[in-house]
């Protein structure tokens, strides 16, 4: 009889054993999706700060408000108030000119955030780990990641890797469009 007892309480302590491993594994699974859900909420809440004075429902994509200082005298009695004129302008009017120098003619091709353009699972993923942001995300060699890049009037930031040095790989929504897109030539100046 006291054998039996004695295997009972081994089961017993076996059970509890496995018991508390599996808890601590669920645990485990817990608190690392925690940690992936606060790291997605801190990317998009990055993406939303970077666009919140430019996008929104007051301004279109890539626009900014550029005011007309207010006259600094009053109007004298019996003038109408002088209006004051707003008009937007996109991100690359709001930097001057003289900041921007040429790197000369590149040749402009285009991928798309899939795995068929960046590699078996890298869909949606930078070299930079920045997020990808259609029609503002560049890929080339030898600019260092977060430079600015102007072709076309449109402003660009070197977000990945993976094309020489005097290609521009812009990123597009789609493979149809990068077919669209095809391979075309402009000059590309750089933010200094």
């Amino acid at each position: 009889m006291a054998e039996l007892n004695r295997n009972d309480h081994e089961i017993f302590t076996m059970m509890l054993k496995i018991t508390l491993a599996a808890l601590a594994v669920i645990i485990g699974i817990c608190i690392w999706f925690w940690a992936a859900v606060q790291q997605a909420h801190e990317v998009q809440a990055a993406v939303l700060r970077a666009h919140r004075i430019t996008d929104g429902p007051l301004y279109g994509p890539g626009e900014i408000p550029l005011v007309e200082p207010l006259p600094l005298t009053p109007p004298e009695d019996g003038e109408p108030p002088q209006a004051i004129e707003i008009r937007m302008a996109t991100k690359a009017e709001a930097i001057p000119e003289e900041r921007w120098e040429s790197l000369g003619r590149w040749k402009l091709t285009a991928y798309c955030p899939l795995e068929c353009c960046n590699g078996k699972g890298r869909a949606w993923t930078t070299a930079s780990g920045a997020p990808m942001v259609i029609g503002e995300t560049v890929a080339t060699a030898r600019l260092p990641f977060g430079t600015k890049l102007k072709v076309n009037g449109k402003i660009y930031t070197v977000a990945d890797r993976g094309t020489p040095y005097g290609t521009l790989d812009i990123l597009h929504e789609s493979d149809a469009a990068c077919f669209e897109f095809g391979v075309q030539h402009a000059e590309v100046f750089i933010l200094r």
